[in-house]
């Protein structure tokens, strides 16, 4: 298995670093640890002689300092997961780092990109935007996004993860090819891997049409409930062997909100689900639940590409 870590040298990329270090599958990988440095183009053309001069002499101070400290987070990752026991090695690219790391996952052909939910600071947040969203977006392999506990800052977060043995997990399941793919990621993940996996699954199975009374869905409502909790019997027996506890749990309810408010209550510290919609237009118009969810969750969240 080979991982690209993209490194800024935040807090959220040392959640996943820690990540790394806990999931048995994950710690036997090949780890690419990247760190972007942001190309700035100075626009001189529009300033006079004198200040357009000033402006990329500025400009380069600023290009060689974003290049520098791409050097140190990157290394300095590296250096931190290779005196923990793993196989890590430190890159540097330049241009824009969404498209930067998308490209190097394609040469390199990892299995994972890993990235933390947010910037080292309001600066480099400007600058990197939402890269880890863009990832979520349109890379072709699985995406895990390190994300801070609810209401706990990334620091605590990574202080509570060291003290952890085993992290919990929850998977996504409905039914589909998708969270079928997403049960074979998380059982190949490492016998016993996690102390506890909870399969979730949101209710109804099938959308309520616009302006109906769900009172008069009733059967509906009973008859998706029943598949529901098959599809998570299921699903539990699938992933028993990568956990010492599984448990299985519905909710009623949009399924972005049911997911996280089951991993919320569950405590977890990773989400993982597949990612069953790619298009910009089906994500404007239907909105997705693995998008959703990749930004909003209360922890970390792993999201699983595949065919769909």
């Amino acid at each position: 298995m080979k991982i690209l870590l993209a490194s800024d040298g935040s807090a959220h990329a040392r959640i996943a670093e820690e990540s790394l270090l806990k999931i048995p599958a994950w710690r036997e990988a090949e780890i690419i640890v990247a760190s972007v440095a942001v190309n700035v183009v100075p626009f001189t053309a529009t300033y006079p002689a004198a200040e357009g001069t000033a402006y990329a002499e500025s400009s380069a101070e600023v290009v060689e300092e974003l290049e520098k400290h791409s050097k140190v987070a990157s290394q300095e990752a590296a250096d931190r997961l290779k005196s923990r026991g793993l196989n890590a090695r430190a890159v540097v690219l330049e241009g824009n780092v969404a498209s930067e790391l998308l490209d190097l996952a394609d040469h390199e052909q990892v299995d994972l990109i890993a990235v933390g939910s947010r910037g080292e600071n309001a600066f480099v947040g400007f600058l990197l935007g939402s890269t880890a969203r863009r990832l979520v977006a349109y890379s072709k392999v699985n995406v895990f996004v390190a994300r801070s506990y609810r209401d706990t800052e990334p620091e605590e977060t990574c202080r509570k993860m060291q003290g952890k043995e085993k992290l919990a997990l929850q998977v996504c399941v409905d039914g589909s090819k998708g969270s079928e793919l997403a049960l074979d990621t998380v059982r190949l993940m490492g016998a016993n891997a996690f102390s506890k996996i909870v399969v979730a699954c949101a209710e109804p199975l099938s959308p309520l049409p616009l302006g109906i009374d769900p009172v008069s869905f009733g059967d509906t409502y009973r008859s998706d409930h029943g598949e529901a909790v098959n599809i998570v019997r299921n699903a539990e027996d699938k992933v028993r062997s990568a956990a010492d506890d599984v448990i299985g749990v519905t909710k009623l309810g949009p399924p972005s909100q049911a997911l996280m408010d089951i991993a919320g209550s569950q405590a977890v510290d990773i989400v993982a689900l597949a990612a069953t919609r790619h298009g910009f237009v089906e994500r404007f118009l239907l909105g997705s639940v693995s998008y959703d969810v990749a930004t909003h969750a209360p922890c970390s969240v792993l999201v699983v590409r595949g065919t769909q």
